[in-house]
């Protein structure tokens, strides 16, 4: 236990320490030089030591006290001296004042733990039951608020990465269907366009062609109506080989305009096969319910838009409005035919 001596002695100091004059060592008058907003939370450390060590003082033993005790007059020390100096010197020496006073408080810390301890002893801290099961039900609940908050957090983290994923599948659908719904209305516009030149290449070639054929059978007819020549045996080859040659070349003519005819009611009836595609893939690419199906169909009518399949106009054998090659041994026959026998 502190001997009396000590004790007096720590109340002499905390009492010449309340003693020193406050507006001088402030001092408000002198404005931005004041050491008011600086020195006031120092002076208030000051008063919870003085205030620590006077209750507890004959709790602790002498060595603890001594030193505080000479922690406590080096800080009367420096507050007299500076509450003591004129005006220029004041300012001049502040920031030295300031540092030493953090020095000496600093000091303290280092003697305050036997002090700490007086006060929880005769306080009754380590006997009373009802306070240590007061910390342990308070810890206890503390735990178990500290669970519950992390439960909660685990539950509501995992609710918003759900809704994040519900909504990057939403985005991605959205992305998916208006990709979409671009590009059948890009190639709806495209066929729309392509089928007005097709449909007029149709009539013209479709006149075209009626007008060759008109020609071929007119040919033929007009043939027809005039009669051999009654003169020698070979004007009748003659004039038989050029209405041959005639007739093939306009057979020919006849037949070329109806391939070309032929070719554009196939791209006509393709062109309407694609556009009816076309129209069909937003709705089928919509009733998907995953985006495989969905990639699935899509890939399967794009086929079908290119994939037209075998319409009957553009069959594989040749056909014409006559032979356009005249062999030699028709030519041969032709002429036996004509020659009178003797």
């Amino acid at each position: 236990m502190a001997t009396q001596g000590h004790i007096d002695q720590l109340n002499s100091i905390c009492k010449s320490i309340d003693e020193v004059d406050r507006s001088q060592l402030l001092r408000p008058d002198l404005g931005r030089e004041s050491l008011q907003k600086e020195l006031e939370p120092r002076l208030q450390g000051i008063d919870k030591i003085k205030n620590l060590t006077l209750e507890y003082a004959s709790g602790v033993g002498d060595s603890p006290l001594s030193n505080l005790n000479n922690i406590l007059q080096q800080i009367l020390n420096e507050l007299q001296a500076q509450a003591g100096r004129n005006s220029s010197q004041y300012i001049a020496s502040k920031d030295a004042f300031l540092r030493n006073i953090d020095t000496h408080l600093e000091k303290t810390k280092d003697y305050r733990a036997p002090f700490v301890a007086a006060a929880i002893e005769s306080r009754g801290f380590l006997e009373d039951a009802g306070i240590r099961k007061e910390y342990q039900r308070t810890v206890t609940d503390l735990k178990t608020e500290a669970t519950k908050t992390i439960d909660k957090l685990k539950i509501e983290s995992a609710k918003a990465i759900e809704e994040a994923r519900d909504l990057a599948k939403e985005i991605e659908e959205r992305a998916r269907r208006t990709a979409a719904k671009i590009s059948v209305e890009e190639a709806q516009k495209q066929f729309k366009e392509a089928q007005k030149s097709i449909r007029s290449n149709l009539i013209i070639w479709g006149v075209v062609s009626a007008a060759a054929v008109a020609a071929f059978i007119w040919t033929a007819v007009h043939f027809l109506k005039i009669g051999p020549p009654a003169n020698e045996t070979w004007h009748v080859v003659y004039y038989t080989a050029i209405r041959i040659t005639i007739l093939v070349a306009v057979g020919a003519i006849a037949t070329f305009c109806m391939r070309v005819f032929r070719a554009y009611m196939h791209m006509n009836q393709l062109n309407l096969h694609r556009q009816r595609v076309a129209n069909s893939i937003e709705a089928f690419v919509v009733s998907a319910q995953t985006p495989e199906q969905r990639d699935v169909i899509l890939s399967n009518l794009v086929e079908a838009v290119v994939a037209f399949g075998n319409s009957g106009l553009l069959p594989n054998d040749e056909d014409s409005i006559g032979s356009q090659k005249l062999s030699t041994d028709v030519l041969s026959r032709i002429l036996n035919l004509l020659t009178p026998k003797k």
